[in-house]
C-alpha cells in the first residue's frame, strides 16, 4: 500500500511538471510571435513618424534587445508596481515601443516627437485600446 501511494504521488508530480512545462512553452511561443508583431509595428511607426534612421534602429535597440528581454522580471515580481504591464497585451507593448521611439528621438534629434503626437498616433494606430497622454507619461517615468 506504501508503495503504491509513493508511485502515485511521483507521477502525480511528474504529470503538473510536464502540465507547467507545456504551459511555459505556450506562453513563451505567444511571447515570441507578440515581439515580431510589435518590433513591425515600431518600423512601421518610425516609417509613418517619419523620425531619421538613428531614431528606428536606436529604438528598436531599446526595445527589442532592453525592454522586452526584461519582461519576465517586471511581471514576475510585484505587479501593482507595473500596472501598464498587467496583463502583457500587444496595445501595451506598443505603447512601449513608442515610448522608446520617443526616448529615441530625444537622444538623438534636436525637435524631438511630442507626447502628443505621440499619444495621437497612437489613438490612430492601437485598435485595442486608446490611450491618454498621461498614460505615455507614466511609461516614460
Amino acid at each position: 500500500m506504501v508503495l503504491y501511494r509513493k508511485r502515485w504521488h511521483a507521477m502525480q508530480v511528474a504529470k503538473n511538471w510536464w502540465e507547467e512545462e507545456a504551459d511555459q512553452r505556450m506562453e513563451s511561443e505567444k511571447l515570441s510571435i507578440l515581439r515580431i508583431r510589435v518590433v513591425k509595428f515600431l518600423i512601421q511607426s518610425a516609417h509613418d513618424l517619419e523620425v531619421a534612421p538613428i531614431v528606428k534602429y536606436s529604438a528598436l535597440l531599446l526595445f527589442a534587445d532592453r525592454f522586452y528581454p526584461s519582461l519576465p522580471g517586471f511581471t514576475s515580481s510585484n505587479g501593482s508596481r507595473y500596472w501598464l504591464l498587467q496583463p502583457i497585451t500587444e496595445s501595451n507593448l506598443q505603447l512601449f515601443a513608442l515610448v522608446s521611439l520617443w526616448i529615441s528621438s530625444k537622444l538623438h534629434t534636436s525637435r524631438p516627437l511630442s507626447i502628443k503626437l505621440l499619444k495621437s498616433f497612437g489613438d490612430k494606430m492601437i485598435q485595442e485600446q486608446h490611450f491618454m497622454t498621461r498614460d505615455l507619461l507614466d511609461a516614460v517615468s
